[in-house]
């Protein structure tokens, strides 16, 4: 039997190990099941659990383990971890035999197809371990471990379900260690590569991984290419400098989210994520049958979205000048603003109900037909409030998506790629003005040189040095 306490006493002695790389380490343990409601459980649905798991639910309850450390010899890359045993109840996010998500701005539940299943671990973005007990079982511990891809496929685990616990501290939940345990008929992705086996070297060089597969030989993808190119810009580096340029500025200031998840704190002048995961990429690539293009990978790699928000005052009269930039990460922009948990990034999820992500509702969107079809295909990707956000489209046999441009109920097509879009909306601090130019729109040239010579000049008196010439500006 696993000593589930020497086994949680070596997680921690890992994170204390590793404390000084850390950017992250959250262990969260909820209250431990009731035997009552096991038997409960057990009863309503069949499920005999296997003595070892009554253990760690009785007496240990659930858990969530996440971490990220910076990848050595690499910017703006980290190595990650993640994983979230379930418990028996609702509360847990779990059940027997039902998963819980959300959709539609609910919390909903789904049962898993399979058979006497029991959802063990939730690796996230539709991806879970459950443990199947045996119709012929001699002993409860007699289980299979099956790695379980929404909504329908099951690939078994090599492993018991005793070494699959021996595994998860040794492992340190490392994304996504269970995917290496599988047959050889299941393909790993040599497309976009999790890097598995020399990120463990990296932080457990003496562990031995003789029991996983081997990582799948690389494969042309758009991934691969970006990886191996010579030529990586440092968005996430070109951001910071220019923070740094307005904290100087004596007469900005910054302002805050406070009550948004994921979005600014009270103590946070700004947020510059690190790169996007793998794991983001491939549930990209699975649900749009597609990978983002070259100029999104170029961007995203480096900095999975950016945020800041500021104002300057006059200090000799009352005007002033505001600038934000709100770049979501990729998984809110590909899986739906705020319901990344979404299991089918591809829905169309924006505006269902008057609280949903978008900011019309039913009725509103019959009155702006052109617009709530557009809605359906593209997917916000710079949120800048009051309805003047950007949004990014798909087209089947274009490598790069197009970007509108959505004030209120109109919106815009821009002429415009997309890695000239970000190094504007950067270049220039977040201040709007000079999208005008590159709007598809009647604006006469008359007007559109109005507003970009009002724009340039807000902009000198913030970045007196800003290159309006390499935007044409």
């Amino acid at each position: 039997m696993v000593d589930f306490e020497k086994k949680g006493d070596l997680v921690f002695d890992i994170a204390d190990n590793l404390e000084n790389r850390l950017h992250q380490f959250t262990i969260v343990g909820c209250s431990p099941s009731r035997d009552s409601f096991i038997e409960e459980e057990k009863e309503r649905t069949g499920i005999h659990i296997p003595l070892i798991l009554k253990q760690i639910l009785t007496k240990y309850g659930s858990h969530i383990l996440n971490f990220k450390i910076p990848k050595e010899g690499a910017k703006n890359r980290y190595i990650f971890g993640r994983g979230f045993m379930h418990g028996v109840s609702a509360f847990d996010w779990g059940g027997f035999n039902k998963i819980k998500h959300a959709e539609n701005s609910e919390d909903s539940f789904f049962e898993i197809p399979l058979d006497n299943a029991y959802l063990l671990e939730d690796l996230h973005y539709g991806k879970y371990i459950v443990l199947q007990t045996k119709e012929d079982a001699e002993s409860e511990e007699d289980v299979n471990l099956f790695l379980y891809e929404y909504p329908d496929r099951f690939t078994p685990l090599n492993v018991t379900l005793e070494q699959y616990f021996e595994l998860l501290p040794k492992t340190f939940g490392m994304y996504c260690w269970q995917s290496y345990l599988t047959p050889e008929s299941y393909p790993l992705d040599g497309a976009i590569p999790d890097h598995f086996h020399v990120n463990m070297q990296q932080l457990f060089p003496s562990t031995d991984l003789s029991i996983f597969r081997q990582a799948p030989p690389l494969e042309d993808s758009v991934y691969n290419r970006y990886c191996a190119s010579e030529i990586q810009k440092d968005y996430r580096g070109l951001f910071i400098e220019m923070m740094a340029k307005l904290e100087a500025h004596p007469h900005i200031k910054f302002r805050y989210y406070e009550r948004t998840e994921g979005h600014l704190v009270d103590k946070t002048k700004y947020t510059a994520r690190y790169g996007v995961t793998e794991d983001v990429l491939r549930k990209i690539k699975q649900d749009y049958g597609r990978e983002i293009s070259p100029q999104m990978m170029a961007f995203y790699y480096q900095m999975n979205g950016c945020m800041v928000n500021w104002v300057y005052q006059n200090p000799d009269d009352d005007t002033y000048i505001e600038g934000k930039i709100n770049f979501l990460p990729l998984e809110e922009t590909m899986g739906g603003k705020w319901h990344k948990e979404y299991l089918d990034w591809k829905s169309p999820n924006l505006f269902r109900d008057e609280d949903a992500v978008y900011y019309f509702n039913e009725q509103e969107a019959a009155e702006h037909p052109a617009l709530a079809e557009l809605m359906q295909r593209a997917r916000i990707f710079d949120e800048q409030g009051e309805m003047r956000d950007y949004f990014i489209e798909f087209i089947e046999g274009q490598e790069e998506p197009n970007i509108y441009k959505v004030v209120r109920t109109d919106f815009y097509l821009m002429n415009i790629d997309f890695i000239t879009f970000i190094e504007a909306r950067i270049e220039f601090a977040g201040i709007s003005g000079w999208e005008y130019k590159f709007y598809e729109s009647d604006y006469s040239a008359e007007a559109i040189t109005r507003f970009t010579n009002e724009f340039k000049e807000q902009v000198l008196k913030i970045l007196p040095n800003a290159d309006f010439e390499r935007f044409g500006l």
